[in-house]
């Protein structure tokens, strides 16, 4: 009888909320709408009623009109009220009231944002694209510009200073001399009427180029945009040489579009396209000159500056995830450079488990082995703590892992090696407590090309009548087809006291092993 009439009153609810949609009145989804002159907006009714019809009085229709469907357009600036109605058979209610604001168009107040409005004056440039009739020297679209446009106007545009900036009346720019602000006044014609809308200041700055100190600092391999060491500048010739000083009279003699002479050996860099880049092709200090074009000259005559380019081999470094552990560099001659998890003074310690290092590659898109593709891995004492490395296919964050399993406790050393460089950090395993008649949970990481099942895995355990092992799971952690498998086991003790080791193999080889002394809980 309860079942029942739970069952009812859940049914009830569920229809109720129903009911009341269907009997929502119709209402206005809004009560105010601004508009510009020739613009238009649609009234929108909320619950509508299909059979109604629906009807818009307006009190002044010089400011808006509205249309049989409740489509408003802007007449002139001003206010209206347009009353809605709905008529159902005889019965005729009021919906709701809207006001309506017509407002004039005028310049928004962002246009003075200084980065937003930035002109080259580079010699000759937006002229060259205003003759060739080449959409870049359109300086912007009024219409994102101005709030409440006219649909059916003209806009003009006019500089207050011709000398720096040089406007036909679309408001294309079509030549920029000299630095600094100019004021730029836009008016409107609407029925043969002319009024000034507002106006806004625009920016013009000389081409320059940022220039770091000391030296930009590339990985054999990498490349980097050039652009971001420029401001202003649209057209460009890029030189490598091997001493500071650039070699102008090479520039000069260089036609439009030919690359330098003898720039491929070592930094190349591209001009030209949208993504102009230097790429480091050799180890060695090199320096790249940046030579301004003139489009009235139709030569590179101004350098702007030039840039030290040092290209070096690769870095990788070790951290630790999570993170918070101590770090320390070990640096290599040859160029290479490994940073370990732990020091000699203070020497990594885990317990009787598993761990993971998180490895991360510094500049790891330029190595040619990427990740921990060709890092060799050891441990001075493998039945202490096995270390075994794995490559992640997310390279934004880190290139792979380092995966530790302890077995046994001790110290032991683990080593890396990779480009003639080499490191080394110790690893401590702490005992960790195992009480008769209790079962925990072991995880090991094991590398294996195949598809491991549970199945596959073959238990032992030297004295069953002190603990067992069964397999949880074969996993891949990184959830990419990795070749490193993350194995966990179940450790279930009995009422016996003493050493134990407990092995799991797959076809014949050990994958795990763990050394365990198994106590009664005094403490109970």
């Amino acid at each position: 009888m309860l079942f029942l009439l739970a069952c009812a009153v859940m049914l009830l609810s569920s229809v109720q909320p129903s009911a009341a949609m269907e009997r929502r009145g119709a209402r206005l989804s809004r009560t105010s709408i601004y508009l510009g002159v020739m613009d238009m907006q649609c009234i929108v009714i909320d619950y509508e009623n299909p059979n109604a019809v629906y009807t818009y009085t307006n009190s002044n229709p010089k400011v808006a009109s509205v249309s049989e469907k409740g489509c408003v357009t802007g007449r002139k600036p001003g206010k209206t009220e347009i009353l809605v109605e709905q008529s159902v058979g005889n019965q005729t209610t009021q919906v709701g009231t809207v006001t309506v604001t017509v407002k004039k168009a005028y310049v928004r107040g962002s246009l003075d944002y200084r980065p937003y409005k930035t002109l080259t004056s580079q010699p000759g440039y937006y002229r060259s694209r205003y003759e060739a009739g080449d959409p870049e020297h359109v300086m912007y679209d009024i219409r994102f510009d101005i709030a409440y446009y006219n649909r059916k106007a003209v806009y003009h545009f006019y500089s207050n200073d011709k000398k720096k900036l040089v406007l036909d009346t679309n408001g294309d720019v079509m030549g920029t001399g000299g630095a600094g602000a100019v004021r730029v006044t836009v008016k409107e014609t609407y029925k043969d009427k002319t009024r000034k809308v507002g106006s806004f200041t625009l920016h013009i700055e000389h081409p320059s180029m940022d220039v770091p100190e000391p030296a930009c600092e590339l990985v054999k391999g990498q490349w980097r945009n050039v652009e971001a060491y420029l401001r202003n500048c649209q057209k460009y010739m890029i030189q490598v040489t091997d001493t500071p000083q650039p070699d102008i009279e090479a520039v000069a003699a260089a036609a439009d579009g030919e690359y330098m002479p003898d720039q491929a050996d070592d930094v190349l860099p591209i001009k030209g396209g949208p993504w102009p880049k230097m790429y480091a092709a050799e180890i060695g200090t090199r320096y790249l000159h940046v030579f301004m074009y003139d489009y009235t000259q139709h030569k590179y005559v101004a350098h702007l500056g030039s840039v030290k380019v040092n290209v070096r081999f690769c870095q990788m470094e070790f951290s630790m995830h999570p993170q918070g552990y101590p770090q320390e560099r070990y640096n290599n001659k040859d160029g290479f450079l490994l940073r370990a998890y732990s020091s000699a003074k203070e020497p990594f310690t885990m317990n009787q488990e598993y761990a993971k290092l998180s490895l991360s590659v510094s500049d790891y898109e330029y190595l040619d082995e990427i990740g921990t593709k060709g890092l060799e891995v050891s441990s001075s004492d493998e039945s202490v703590v096995k270390a075994v490395p794995d490559r992640l296919m997310d390279y934004i964050s880190y290139t792979g892992n380092l995966f530790l399993t302890a077995y046994r406790p001790g110290t032991a050393v683990v080593t890396l090696k990779k480009n003639g460089a080499e490191t080394s950090f110790k690893v401590t395993v702490k005992p960790v407590a195992v009480y008769t008649n209790s079962s925990c949970q072991a995880r090991a990481y094991l590398t294996c090309d195949e598809t491991v099942r549970k199945k596959d895995i073959v238990l032992a355990s030297s004295d069953p009548s002190i603990a067992v092992m069964e397999t949880l799971w074969i996993n891949d952690p990184n959830f990419n087809g990795s070749e490193v498998k993350d194995a966990g086991f179940r450790i279930i003790t009995k009422d016996a006291e003493g050493p134990v080791t407990l092995t799991a193999s797959y076809e014949g080889r050990e994958i795990y092993a763990v050394v365990l002394d198994v106590q009664k809980n005094r403490n109970l």
